[in-house]
């Protein structure tokens, strides 16, 4: 209301000094305070929020918010693929387990249903969902029909079983060499030489499953804020 004196800097730094007051007050002795935007969480402190809270929680709540993360920028969704290959060895663990049944076409056996709620989940987390792609075109004032237009893998509602196995087949045919590498990195498999190449196989088709979305991701995000795909 008055542009002629008014300090972008001079009010957040008001804020600020009021929140630590505040919370010194309350027997705070080192409050952490970060300034935060509703319209815009690219602005001010929201990066440095979320690094905070990724650093010093727990490894499964960390992993949990920072799926939760809203995609904003390259660097988020960078974070999130990389947590997602992370997580990965488990999940293929889990889906070659007990629950495991044969695939036809495939020397393999898995959990097809854990495989196809994962894919969605991954589809969810970088923001391949419907919501998620509505929300982000009426925030943008883009029509949503431009967003989906630069995804070229399959969005979170198109999971469905026969395109897990399918992807598998894809999969299939690189895993046998790739099962001596995976083997290598996930030591307690080694004795479980009847079940490698199916988590040989599980692996290879999540991880192309996680490079492809996420490029999906970032794709959407230039387009959305009209970023500069090297920052």
């Amino acid at each position: 209301r008055r542009p002629s004196s008014y300090s972008e800097v001079g009010v957040l730094q008001e804020i600020r000094q009021n929140c630590l007051e505040g919370l010194q007050a309350q027997g705070i002795c080192l409050p952490q305070v970060f300034l935060l935007s509703a319209f815009d969480l690219s602005k001010y402190d929201f990066h440095l929020l979320g690094e905070t809270l990724e650093r010093e929680l727990s490894h499964h709540k960390r992993h949990a918010f920072l799926m939760a993360l809203p995609n904003i920028s390259l660097h988020i969704l960078e974070k999130k693929k990389v947590a997602m290959l992370e997580h990965m060895w488990l999940v293929s663990t889990v889906a070659c387990g007990v629950h495991a049944v044969p695939i036809p076409g495939l020397l393999i056996s898995c959990d097809v249903d854990v495989l196809a709620r994962t894919l969605q989940g991954y589809c969810k987390g970088f923001g391949l969902d419907d919501d998620s792609l509505e929300k982000l075109a009426a925030q943008m004032g883009q029509p949503v029909e431009q967003m989906k237009a630069v995804i070229k893998s399959p969005l979170a509602k198109e999971i469905s079983n026969i395109l897990v196995v399918q992807l598998l087949i894809q999969a299939g045919s690189e895993a046998p060499k790739l099962a001596n590498e995976v083997l290598s990195s996930v030591p307690l498999l080694g004795s479980l030489a009847s079940g490698a190449l199916s988590f040989a196989t599980t692996y290879k088709m999540l991880r192309n499953f996680v490079n492809a979305v996420a490029a999906d991701a970032q794709r959407v995000l230039i387009k959305a804020f009209n970023l500069d795909a090297k920052k």
